[in-house]
């Protein structure tokens, strides 16, 4: 791309508070967002939990560009301006990036991604008086900014009963810095959602509602009415707008009916059914995805992970001092690297993590590697064989952890009930292929032989980092967590406690970290239920073997 335009196509950076530089009254909001033209699609988290996909730039090849359509104009508009509202997302990164967006081929803006997301409101001059607005209401649990652009034009730069064609580009600096337009239209709308959590309060716990309004129009003072809380005096600004309700903690359902009025007349009326809060309890299990060749070879690997197990006996230490549920564990995802530790380990380091094994603070496993079935019934015989070393070094071991790879070979219901092993865990990979069950499953996995051993499948072997729990903080990962158990409930789930698994850092062969554990403290602070807990991998099973081993399916198949 030529970086050489004229000037009066640039646009210039204005920093804004909380007002629009121009009012909307008198003038029409339409969707700045109607139908994709091309581009790539990604499946991402957007500032509204119902939008998942959006139209994905980079900083890698000016010629490489998102292209959309607005909704199209009004033949009977007549106003000063229209404005064109979307949902976007904007990568903070400190490698500042340059991003173009044209209006019907003609290039009218130029922004960057941010160094930091402290700056939250900002509004671009263009060509012909219009202006883009980027407000950001939500800093998401990877720390980039999403909300609404708004794209001003006046009406001689319209064509009555068209759309505006709209393409971003980045530029060619072989940078993976980011930019997204949301695909959904954009429309004023507002939702009462009762969360499945019980807040401590010293005035009472309560139950929280959020209350989600999208506001298209300049700001306005509003009142939120309900029977079970006294009115709040709020300001509606344009884009998303989130408040939390509080109602008293209830032992049996309740309709509830929230009022939002300005200027004397209702905005939104409306209802949600408050429930009792299941008392949920959420293993964290966290571990290091033991990724081999896929990432790089194991000659460059392993000594990482030999260092990853030192950092998590250091971090065992650290966090002693903290609350049970909050003390770091750490799970051994492969039996390769523990095996190479103890050959290559001072006896004092062996006796720490000896010590931190048996008071079930690490936990060592079985799966030598992750591994599909490519082997003889002979090879998996010494696959397992760490196991007998492990034992000899008085290591206790009841677990298999086998993550990416959805199967494992038959042979193994046989070798682990036999060797006592009692516990399979498997974190699912579902990008490329097909995912077992609907839910979360545990399950009594039975040989030809009749031999078994209880099977957990969960989910991603990093959900919690789709979450943020990396991040520790509880504001990234409220909302992700709370909807992840209420579609358990909504599917059936049968149990009150479930195992996430996740890694230090979103990243395979991550290093180990606290932040899941500061999380934790902070998280059980503030939720009476949901309750968070840092967890080995066995802890999950042996609850459901404790408490619900006769309710379990058996499956006797490979």
């Amino acid at each position: 791309m030529n970086h050489r335009h004229s000037s009066h196509l640039m646009a210039s950076v204005v920093l804004l508070g909380g007002a629009l530089s121009a009012p909307l009254i008198g003038d029409q909001t339409l969707p700045g967002f109607a139908n994709r033209i091309s581009g790539e699609v990604l499946k991402y988290h957007s500032p509204d939990p119902g939008v998942t996909s959006g139209l994905l730039v980079r900083s890698l090849d000016a010629e490489r560009f998102i292209e959309w359509e607005t909704a199209s104009v009004p033949g009977n508009f007549d106003g000063d301006l229209m404005h064109f509202v979307w949902m976007f997302a904007l990568q903070v990164h400190p490698d500042r990036h340059r991003f173009t967006l044209s209006v019907n081929g003609e290039q009218w803006f130029e922004f960057r991604n941010p160094p930091a997301n402290d700056t939250r409101d900002w509004t671009l001059a263009g060509p012909h008086g219009a202006t883009l607005r980027f407000r950001a209401t939500m800093i998401d649990r990877f720390n980039d900014l999403m909300g609404f652009a708004i794209l001003s034009v006046p009406r001689s730069a319209l064509t009555p009963g068209q759309p505006l064609r709209l393409r971003v580009a980045g530029e060619t600096a072989d940078s993976r810095a980011w930019y997204i337009t949301f695909q959904a239209p954009v429309t004023a709308r507002a939702e009462l959602i009762a969360r499945p959590a019980l807040v401590r309060d010293t005035a009472g716990n309560f139950q929280p509602l959020i209350l989600s309004i999208t506001h298209l129009d300049v700001p306005v003072d509003a009142v939120i009415s309900s029977s079970f809380a006294p009115d709040q005096r709020v300001t509606l600004t344009l884009g998303g707008n989130r408040f939390e309700l509080r109602h008293p903690e209830v032992t049996q359902p309740e309709n509830v009916t929230v009022r939002v009025r300005a200027a004397g007349r209702d905005l939104h009326v409306l209802t949600a059914a408050v429930t009792p809060v299941r008392r949920w309890t959420v293993h964290l299990v966290q571990h290091t995805h033991t990724d081999v060749g896929y990432t790089r070879p194991q000659m460059e690997i392993l000594p990482e992970h030999l260092r990853y197990i030192d950092v998590a006996l250091d971090l065992c230490d650290q966090t002693d001092s903290f609350p049970e549920d909050a003390r770091f564990r750490w799970t051994c995802e492969a039996s390769w690297p523990v095996r190479e530790y103890l050959r290559s380990r001072t006896s004092e380091q062996i006796d720490r993590l000896r010590r931190r094994v048996a008071e079930g603070r690490v936990e060592v496993t079985a799966m030598f590697l992750n591994m599909s079935e490519v082997m003889d019934e002979a090879g998996y015989a010494e696959f397992v064989a760490p196991v007998l070393e492990f034992r000899a070094r008085d290591l206790r071991v009841t677990t298999a952890m086998q993550d990416d790879v959805n199967g494992v070979a038959w042979c193994l219901a046989d070798y682990f009930p036999a060797m006592g092993i009692d516990y399979l865990v498997m974190g699912e990979h579902g990008h490329r292929a097909l995912v077992p069950f609907d839910l979360p499953t545990a399950f009594w996995w039975e040989s030809r032989a009749g031999s078994r051993v209880l099977a957990f499948r969960a989910d991603h072997y990093m959900t919690g980092n789709f979450w943020g729990v990396h991040t520790g903080k509880v504001e990234a990962v409220e909302d992700e967590l709370l909807r992840y158990l209420e579609n358990l409930e909504k599917g059936g789930y049968r149990f009150d406690r479930i195992a996430v698994q996740h890694s230090g850092y979103p990243t395979d062969n991550s290093p180990p970290s606290i932040a899941s554990c500061e999380l934790i403290r902070k998280w059980n602070e503030r939720f009476v239920w949901p309750q968070l807990r840092s967890a080995v991998g066995r802890e999950f099973p042996e609850f459901v073997k404790q408490h619900h081993a006769a309710e379990l399916p058996v499956h006797r198949q490979a």
